[in-house]
């Protein structure tokens, strides 16, 4: 007589199987014909030869457009190049002139198509004098252009002098823009001028533009950048916060291979423990002469993760380094370490190549095609490959680099409009066969948004595109999010362990795509119930304390063990095998009479047959086959727990 327990199987496993198309696709908005427009946004820029230009491209879409969004730049002034990347949430496509770049008046032209549609955005560019036939003159620029400190510590910016047309006059510079309570210096160091800005305890916390004026030959140029003073780590009592907890802290790569001349990115994890809420300050010692480091989230609490951008001089030579990575804030100092291997630079394949031919290589990367002989190659890859999420609500998506016969990781970018940010995890830099997780957060805008996911790998670049919808309403951790508190420490809890741990597998991102498809299917209606019944609240907080547990204890493993495919997948299994044991070991005692060994025996083979369909699909990248090995792998370790106490009654009695 076959098992009421299979049946159930069998039930849940049906629905999961077919959630691929209908879960993914989009519906247009009604009575709207779908499609899109652009824009490049300022319509006019100036510029002196040897500067950059950065137009904002801004894409409107209507009708539920959801389509694959390619660029390409028809039109640029002659020895100049270019290149469409994200900055500070926007889309942008930057011209870089050259000294020899002449002075005039050009028409930016972009074009973008989707679907087998066309739209033109143009834009004006004038590049004033200097440069070729221009006279001399120069530019000035800061760096970084962005820093984050706490009041009482010191800022150091580079203040970099580019010259050009044979520039060779005295500069004198100015700065303006300190914070209130605060005062500068300036040092030559080196062939390097560092403007100091130090604050003061009583410096207030905000964001203040700092502003260096050069003078010198006749002319004055201007270079900007930003000051973000934090607040103090310290409780009116003086002490210092977070003691009541700790740091989760996790690097990668452990080993960062760069050439001379180029840059590597470094990832840092950092999350809370316990009741930990100081600003955490991510510093880098060890650096080797040449070689610069920039975080790109620092001085903040966590949970967040931060790009630390090592760049290394063409003087550097070959050669390893060991870089400590000093993590600390609220009374916590974690140090981890890297080893920065420096490469000789890869040969030229012409010394005398012209601005025109790079800008013709880096429109054919743009635009899909591969370098000589087509050896090298990749893709990128986004699932789901659509994302609903509520105003200010999340949501993650797994993006994983499909390719073969790369020599460099693929560094990867996200491009999309203000209203979301993204956050990579564990790291933006990946290998063939290797998958992160995007977390995407909304804003408080409705609407249909088209976000580029771009790979680059020395000359190839590859994107893919992720449509985000922002729906009205509330934020969709439904269950959890209403019985605990959208900010509580719980919700905070799962989502980094979903999205840091479990999303950045190739495993569990398809399995997340089948328990999506399955959760938020009946999730809403139970949430808005619970929202008005503060009873059933109190009593499904109490029902889904185990469960918090268990994720808890399984959140805490990863702290002490790297993140893989199967660490994941024991941890997830371990984790169902609790979950059965706790919520449906108590039931099936009851029917212990009907349970005996054959029962065990089949559930153990579709155990066994899930797990090597998973192994089977990691191996030939089957996404439809790894959805259901995974769920099916999952249920019947929770059968298996749940099996056990009734096991256990029987062979007592």
């Amino acid at each position: 007589m076959r098992s009421p327990l299979f049946l159930l199987i069998l039930l849940l496993l049906i629905p999961l199987a077919g959630v691929g198309a209908s879960q993914l696709s989009s519906r247009p908005i009604s009575g709207l014909q779908a499609d899109f427009y652009v824009e490049l946004k300022p319509d006019r820029l100036e510029v002196m030869p040897g500067e950059k230009a950065a137009f904002d491209i801004v894409v409107t879409t209507i009708g539920g457009f959801t389509g694959t969004l390619s660029f390409d730049v028809l039109s640029v002034p002659p020895y100049s190049f270019y290149e469409i990347k994200p900055s500070t949430g926007k889309l942008q496509l930057k011209i870089y002139t050259t000294e020899n770049t002449p002075p005039g008046t050009y028409e930016i032209k972009l074009m973008a198509s989707a679907g087998g549609r066309s739209k033109v955005a143009t834009a004006t560019l004038v590049v004033t004098g200097g440069g070729a036939g221009g006279g001399p003159d120069f530019r000035v620029a800061l760096r970084p252009t962005t820093a984050s400190i706490s009041p009482g510590e010191t800022a150091e910016f580079r203040v970099v002098l580019i010259p050009t047309g044979g520039f060779a006059e005295t500069v004198h510079y100015t700065v303006s823009g300190i914070p209130p309570h605060s005062y500068r210096s300036m040092e030559v160091r080196g062939t390097d001028v560092i403007l100091k800005v130090i604050t003061t305890p009583s410096t207030p916390p905000g964001t203040y533009e700092i502003v260096v004026t050069a003078t010198g030959g006749g002319k004055v140029r201007r270079a900007t950048a930003r000051l973000v003073v934090g607040r103090t780590a310290t409780t009116g009592t003086g002490s210092e916060e977070g003691w009541g907890g700790g740091l989760s802290i996790s690097v990668l790569p452990k080993t960062l291979r760069v050439k001379a001349g180029g840059r590597g990115i470094i990832t840092v994890r950092v999350y809370r423990r316990g009741d930990f809420n100081a600003p955490v300050t991510i510093r880098m010692e060890g650096l080797p002469g040449g070689v610069r480091a920039s975080a790109d989230v620092n001085n903040t609490p966590p949970n967040f993760v931060s790009q630390i951008e090592v760049t290394v001089g063409a003087e550097v030579p070959a050669g390893s380094h060991r870089l400590d990575l000093i993590i600390s804030g609220g009374g916590v100092r974690e140090e981890r370490n890297v080893t920065l291997v420096v490469e000789n630079p890869s040969p030229s394949a012409t010394a005398t190549a012209t601005a025109t031919a790079t800008a013709t290589a880096a429109a054919a990367g743009a635009n899909g095609t591969t370098g000589a002989g087509g050896q090298a190659d990749f893709s990128v890859e986004v699932v789901p490959s659509s994302l609903s999420l509520q105003r200010g609500g999340s949501g993650s998506v797994a993006v994983t680099v499909r390719g073969r016969g790369l020599e460099q990781p693929v560094s990867l970018s996200v491009r999309g409009p203000e209203i979301l940010s993204f956050t990579f995890s564990p790291t933006s830099s990946l290998r063939a066969g290797e998958t992160a997780s995007l977390m995407v957060r909304a804003g408080e805008e409705p609407g249909t948004y088209a976000v580029v996911i771009e790979g680059r790998s020395g000359n190839l670049v590859r994107t893919t595109t992720l449509t985000v919808r922002v729906e009205a309403g509330e934020s969709r951790c439904i269950i959890a999010t209403v019985t605990y508190g959208e900010d509580s420490e719980v919700v905070r809890r799962l989502r980094s362990f979903r999205d840091g741990v479990v999303m950045s597998t190739y495993s569990g991102s398809r399995f997340m795509t089948v328990f999506n498809a399955f959760y938020y299917s009946w999730s809403p209606a139970v949430a808005a119930w619970l929202r008005s019944n503060a009873a059933a609240r109190t009593a499904v907080r109490a029902i889904i304390s185990p469960l918090i547990a268990v994720l808890d204890a399984s959140s805490s493993l990863f702290d002490r063990i790297a993140i893989s495919e199967l660490s994941v997948t024991l941890v997830g299994l371990v984790s169902s095998f609790l979950i059965g044991l706790i919520y449906l070991g108590p039931l099936l005692t009851l029917a212990w009479r009907r349970i005996g060994p054959g029962m065990v025996l089949r559930v153990c083979l579709i155990a066994a047959a899930s797990l090597a369909g998973m192994l089977l699909a990691l191996v030939l990248r089957m996404d439809p086959l790894m959805q259901v090995s995974s769920s099916a792998s999952v249920l019947s370790l929770m059968a298996l727990g749940a099996l056990s106490p009734p096991l256990v009654v029987r062979a007592l009695r």
